[in-house]
C-alpha cells in the first residue's frame, strides 16, 4: 500500500470517530401557552399553563403535561426589573420551567432549563413575546392561548 493511501485512510477514519456537537436549535421548540391571564389593578399579577413542543433528548425533552407559571410585579428585582419564578413541577427532576414578565415592556420571558449528564451539560431555551393586560388599552391584541418559538441560549458544563 502506499504511504499516501495509508495517510488518507488514517484520516477519513479520525474524522468519522471525531464527536459531532448536538443540534440543540430546532424551530420546532415551542413553549405553547393556554389560559393565559394578565391584568393590572391595585398591582400586576399573571397566569398560564405551559406545555413545550420538540424533542430532542436528553438535551430537550418535550414536555406534554401543562405546567401552571403564575407571579406578579411584587416580586421583580428592583436592581434588574426581572425576577423568574418557578412555575410547578414538570415531573421530571431534570427539567424546570421559570417565568417572568418584565413590568417595563410587558415581555414574557419563558426560560426552559434542561440538566444533561449523559453529555455532562446544563442547557438554557428561551422564548420571548410581548403580551398585554386585559385592563390596558391594547387588551384586544391578547389571545388566551399562543405559541412563543424558542431559541437555544447556552449549555454549560455540568460540575
Amino acid at each position: 500500500m502506499r504511504a499516501s493511501t495509508i495517510i488518507a485512510l488514517a484520516s477519513s477514519t479520525l474524522v468519522a470517530a471525531a464527536p459531532t456537537p448536538r443540534d440543540t436549535s430546532s424551530s420546532s421548540n415551542i413553549f405553547e401557552i393556554s389560559d393565559f391571564v394578565f391584568g393590572c389593578t391595585n398591582d400586576c399579577g399573571w397566569s398560564f399553563k405551559a406545555t413545550i413542543t420538540g424533542s430532542n433528548p436528553p438535551t430537550h425533552p418535550s414536555l406534554d403535561t401543562p405546567v401552571t407559571c403564575a407571579g406578579n410585579f411584587n416580586v421583580q428585582d428592583p436592581s434588574s426589573g426581572q425576577q423568574y419564578v418557578d412555575c410547578s413541577a414538570t415531573g421530571d427532576a431534570k427539567t424546570s420551567l421559570v417565568a417572568n414578565i418584565d413590568p417595563k415592556t410587558n415581555v414574557l420571558s419563558l426560560l426552559y432549563l434542561v440538566s444533561a449528564p449523559e453529555d455532562g451539560n446544563n442547557y438554557r431555551y428561551l422564548g420571548q413575546k410581548e403580551v398585554y393586560a386585559v385592563t390596558g388599552p391594547d387588551a384586544d391584541k391578547q389571545a388566551a392561548d399562543f405559541s412563543v418559538p424558542q431559541t437555544f441560549e447556552a449549555a454549560t458544563p455540568i460540575f
